[in-house]
């Protein structure tokens, strides 16, 4: 039973990178803004790592640092969630001033400015968010795989919150792929990644 489990688990993985090699293979000039977004599409509803249907009780969200697209959706999620907690996860200094400014984050933001990648990011938030279960990892598409992987490899039980911000540039689309692809390889082999099931 165990053997059949962790062979499961197996295959959504290789799927997964076998469909993120195939991108990283093609010619980048072959990765339009449309052909990505359908991809990511179809990536994500294989992993399911689609935007987490949240309830009202949520403890919080986690924010991890990377672009000012994750910052606009955590002011949006301060707004329809009054009662949740924030924290934001190895961000710049221009991540940090649209936080760190905003009134709908007044007495419920935490800035943790020591997480240097994504490993980090769910150590440290899992030492913040101390045992409560209902937390939310906000992130990119192409991120939320190894984000997810990594907070369940140090037993932090996140639901995912997707941001769409896949770049139009082929080029950029291209290098976030590879960038990932390298990443989630490196973690599985490094042990910094559990399998998500």
């Amino acid at each position: 039973m165990i053997l059949f489990e962790y062979a499961r688990r197996r295959r959504i993985w290789a799927s997964a990178l076998l469909a993120l090699a195939a991108v990283v293979a093609a010619a980048p000039q072959n990765l339009g803004g449309t052909a990505v977004s359908e991809f990511a599409a179809r990536v994500e509803s294989r992993l399911g790592l689609g935007t987490a249907r949240v309830n009202r009780e949520i403890t919080g969200f986690i924010v991890l640092g990377g672009n000012e697209s994750r910052m606009r959706e955590a002011l949006a999620l301060a707004r329809l969630y009054p009662r949740a907690r924030f924290i934001l996860s190895g961000p710049g200094e221009n991540e940090v001033r649209m936080l760190a400014s905003a009134s709908e984050l007044d007495g419920r933001l935490v800035i943790d400015r020591r997480a240097r990648n994504t490993y980090e990011n769910a150590l440290y938030s899992r030492a913040i968010a101390g045992t409560d279960a209902s937390w939310v990892v906000v992130t990119s598409f192409w991120h939320m795989p190894r984000a997810i992987a990594a907070f369940r490899a140090v037993g932090f039980a996140v639901k995912p919150w997707t941001v769409h911000d896949t770049p139009v540039a082929a080029n950029q689309a291209f290098a976030n792929v590879t960038h990932e692809f390298l990443g989630l390889v490196y973690y599985l082999l490094s042990g910094r990644a559990a399998f998500v099931s």
